[in-house]
C-alpha cells in the first residue's frame, strides 16, 4: 500500500532518459511516477533500466513492505556482474554474508553509509570467498 513503503516507478515511455543516461536520476513531472500499490505476494518485475524506488513506511502503518529481488541472466550474452549462481547449488552461509556485502558495496554510491559499515562490508567480500560463476 502507500502506506507501507510500496514501490514506485517512472514508466519508461514517460522517462526521457529511458537507455540513454543512467546517470540522470531527475524527473521532470512527478506526476508521471506510477505508486505500484498491490496485494502482498505480488510479483513485481522490470528490467534494470527503468527508474524505480521503494517508498518509506508510514508510522502507522499496520506492517512494512519486505521484499526480495532476483536479477536473470540470459546465457547468450556476456554477464553483466558476476558471480552468476548455479539454481542447482545454492550459495552456504558464508557466500551468503559475502554476496550481501557485495550488493551493499555496488550500491554504496546510491545510499549514504557509514564508513564503519562500509568496512565491515569489505571485510565480508575479503574474508569470504564469493561462489563460483556457472
Amino acid at each position: 500500500t502507500i502506506d507501507n513503503g510500496c514501490i514506485f516507478v517512472l514508466p519508461a515511455n514517460k522517462d526521457p532518459r529511458y537507455r540513454k543516461d543512467f546517470r540522470e536520476l531527475t524527473i521532470d513531472n512527478p506526476r508521471d511516477v506510477h505508486a505500484l500499490a498491490c496485494p502482498a505476494g505480488t510479483l513485481l518485475a522490470w528490467n534494470q533500466v527503468v527508474l524505480h524506488w521503494g517508498g518509506r513506511s508510514h508510522p502507522a502503518a499496520a506492517n512494512s513492505r519486505v521484499s526480495f529481488a532476483y536479477e536473470f541472466q540470459r546465457g547468450d550474452v556476456p554477464a553483466h556482474n558476476r558471480p552468476l549462481l548455479d539454481p542447482m547449488n545454492p550459495p552456504n552461509f558464508h557466500q551468503r554474508l559475502a554476496l550481501i556485502a557485495k550488493q551493499v558495496l555496488q550500491y554504496k554510491h546510491m545510499y549514504l553509509l557509514s564508513d564503519q559499515l562500509v568496512e565491515v562490508a569489505e571485510n565480508l567480500v575479503t574474508s569470504f570467498s564469493l561462489p563460483d560463476s556457472v
